[in-house]
């Protein structure tokens, strides 16, 4: 019986904030956790809920017991990270993108997430610097070369960013959002 529940409520949830109906939502989310308190996704809407009423804190605390929970969960750690943006919270907000880049090294809002932080703090050319060194240094990543690329774009150098994408489609072809990338150039 308690297992139907507990995959019950955050499924009506799921449909309640789907629907706009937020405090129910928030109700089935919360009776979800309460039935069992490792239900990273229920941490991780929760937090969502929370940024949509503009709770910067609630949504901090929500998304972080997510990322406890679950260290890997890009999408808890890229919201997490925008909290801290919001806060100008800058060290804290790079921590979080750049551990959401090691869990999913295609999440391409992760990736740009950091590259419009590094923007705002005026350190964009030092983090093209940076990776351009770990390529030099023949560090074959995906993600240093997807990073890279959009550090170029962000810096105004579309055909530099677009050669740096096709070097990491060289690396893994099967890039549905770098191919997006640069269709949107064509």
């Amino acid at each position: 019986m308690n297992i139907k529940v507990k995959i019950h409520d955050p499924e009506k949830a799921r449909v309640y904030f789907g629907r706009g109906e937020n405090e129910k939502a928030e109700e089935c989310f919360i009776k979800a956790i309460e039935l069992d308190p490792n239900l990273a996704d229920a941490y991780y809407n929760l937090g969502i809920l929370n940024e949509t009423r503009g709770d910067r804190w609630a949504a901090i605390t929500n998304f972080r017991k997510a990322t406890e929970i679950n260290p890997n969960n890009a999408l808890a750690l890229n919201n997490l990270a925008i909290e801290y943006i919001h806060l100008d919270m800058w060290q804290e907000a790079e921590t979080c993108l750049k551990n959401a880049i090691e869990a999913d090294t295609q999440y391409v809002d992760a990736i740009n997430n950091l590259v419009k932080l590094y923007a705002k703090q005026n350190v964009l050319e030092e983090a093209i610097r940076r990776f351009e060194e770990c390529i030099n240094r023949n560090i074959q990543e995906v993600a240093i070369f997807n990073f890279l690329g959009a550090c170029y774009l962000y810096a105004g150098e579309d055909t530099k960013a677009k050669e740096i994408w096709n070097k990491s489609l060289t690396l893994e072809p099967n890039q549905e959002e770098i191919m997006k990338l640069l269709a949107q150039g064509n």
